[in-house]
């Protein structure tokens, strides 16, 4: 046999190696996959993550794998997806899914996971970063929010559906207003399970974090002149509004809190005021629990949801006791964000799912 032959006869071989390898391989991961997926699974939607040139995981989804046990790369099978893991928590079975960034983005990846494991999905959660209002009053006292700071919800709200008027007729000044009521389309609201965000409070009140917040003091501190350790406000303090525009300026704030506490006071029966309440502005929320009411609506099998947002900034530049801004938005953009800030924040927003699943392995 001439050495050509010779080499074509090992190529061949090797490839019909390679092409068998991989058949076996897909049809142990399939098999591994069917297992955990023919059980109740608890799914964690973030909408961030990658690895870096060391092979490490940053960003929303890196504290999930980092206690994920025996994970399986399932992003072949969703496709729509920027990343995806099935594997254990606290020895729970989950799937924890890197969405991508947006509405469209996180609701396409979500429709995909329902349509692939909807009948063994018990849950789902949205866990992520985000700004947030900058105060609360609670019992007559006006309390910061700090970097850190957790709201969990079941209620997020639609800030895109609505007119918006920069100026104001005979003057330049920027005074922006709002008419939500008259463009015949109130802003979209999902309502979804309130005893899962229930759980996830008391689960993160069971927890002593422990938190070194020296990071994110000097931010804190330009805000309030003081700082504290992140604590977590529940369902009747605080609410998403998902918005695809980041948007950092104390109206459209107070315009959020005025909508998100109606929308508070009629579905958890309150009689609060939009002071008394916070809003975390992000953008994916009422996507993925739209997407999961649908679902719902036609099956049998519930699925619940929840979401955990932790503050990694804060919505509007620092004001002073009467509402005005100290500094310009830009500055604010400039000096209210560090990269210790935002590393805090990814890992208290984690904590309430992880402990909450630690809590049902006990």
């Amino acid at each position: 046999m001439s050495n050509r032959n010779k080499f074509l006869l090992i190529i061949l071989f090797t490839l019909s190696f390679l092409l068998l390898y991989t058949k076996i391989k897909s049809y142990i991961v399939k098999s591994q996959l069917d297992t955990q997926t023919n059980q109740n699974i608890s799914v964690i939607l973030t909408t961030f993550g990658v690895q870096d040139s060391k092979g490490v995981w940053q960003g929303e989804v890196a504290p999930y794998i980092d206690n994920l046990k025996n994970p399986i790369d399932i992003s072949s099978n969703l496709a729509s997806c920027d990343k995806a893991f099935s594997g254990k928590i606290e020895n729970q079975n989950v799937l924890v899914v890197v969405t991508g960034m947006g509405k469209l983005k996180t609701s396409t990846c979500a429709n995909q996971i329902l349509q692939k494991y909807g009948e063994s999905i018990n849950e789902i959660f949205l866990s992520g970063i985000a700004g947030f209002s900058t105060s609360i009053t609670q019992n007559s006292i006006v309390e910061p929010v700090m970097i850190g700071d957790l709201c969990i919800n079941s209620i997020a709200f639609d800030f895109d559906l609505q007119y918006y008027g920069a100026d104001q007729q005979d003057t330049t000044a920027p005074s922006p207003m709002f008419w939500h009521r008259e463009t015949g389309t109130s802003p979209n609201k999902i309502d979804l399970d309130q005893k899962l965000s229930l759980e996830l409070y008391n689960a993160i009140l069971s927890q002593n974090l422990n938190l070194n917040t020296l990071n994110a003091d000097e931010i804190n501190k330009k805000y309030h002149s003081t700082t504290r350790t992140p604590k977590t406000y529940s369902n009747s303090q605080c609410l998403e509004v998902s918005s695809d525009l980041f948007w950092h300026d104390t109206q459209a704030d107070l315009r959020a809190r005025q909508i998100g506490s109606e929308w508070l006071n009629q579905s958890r029966k309150l009689n609060t005021s939009p002071e008394n309440i916070i809003v975390a502005s992000s953008m994916e929320s009422v996507a993925v629990g739209s997407s999961i009411n649908s679902w719902n609506s036609s099956h049998s099998k519930p699925i619940s949801f929840a979401y955990v947002r932790a503050a990694s900034n804060f919505d509007h530049p620092p004001t002073n006791s009467s509402k005005t801004p100290l500094i310009n938005s830009k500055i604010s953009l400039e000096t209210g964000y560090s990269p210790e800030s935002e590393q805090l924040a990814l890992f208290t927003q984690s904590q309430p799912v992880i402990q909450l699943l630690k809590l049902r392995n006990k």
